[in-house]
Order: C-alpha cells, then sequence, then structure tokens
C-alpha cells in the first residue's frame, strides 16, 4: 500500500524488474481507483492501464488481479512477474 508514494513509479518498476530473479515474484497491492471515485482522488494512484504499459515496458506482466474483499474492489493485489504480458 506506499506505491501510489513512489516519486517516479516508473523507474521504480524498472528498479523492481532489474533486481527480480528471473522467476521471481512481486506481490503489489494498492488502492486502484475504480469507477466515480476516481474521478475524485489524486492521480498518483495507479491506474490498470499505465501500470500494465509501465509493468511491459521492463517485461513485466500482471499474472493475477485479486481485490480485496470488504473494500469495495478499490484495493487490488496484484501478482506480477516475467513474460506474463496479460
Amino acid at each position: 500500500m506506499t506505491f501510489h508514494h513512489w516519486a517516479d513509479p516508473a523507474r521504480g518498476i524498472a528498479e523492481v524488474a532489474r533486481v527480480m530473479k528471473p522467476d521471481g515474484t512481486w506481490l503489489l497491492a494498492d488502492f486502484v481507483p475504480r469507477g466515480p471515485i476516481g474521478w475524485f482522488v489524486s492521480r498518483r494512484f495507479p491506474r490498470p492501464e499505465r501500470l500494465t504499459k509501465e509493468l511491459g515496458e521492463v517485461g513485466l506482466g500482471i499474472e493475477m488481479r485479486r481485490p480485496v474483499a470488504g473494500l469495495a474492489g478499490q484495493v487490488l493485489v496484484l501478482r506480477i512477474n516475467r513474460n506474463c504480458l496479460r
């Protein structure tokens, strides 16, 4: 739940990709605004389209997306690894 605080998310993603083992997994959980609430929150929160693009640029992809129960689907847990460009 810190990704939205990263000063340069694209640079941070590139660094994660650099240090990740070939068979490694990154679990990322953060607030991902959906629906009307997305219009009212800061642009700092990860947007699925932008996140997918930035991950793909460094050879990472989202293998699994799962909303956290009880939070109206606004918090997602993402399992990210190499060569899983979905």
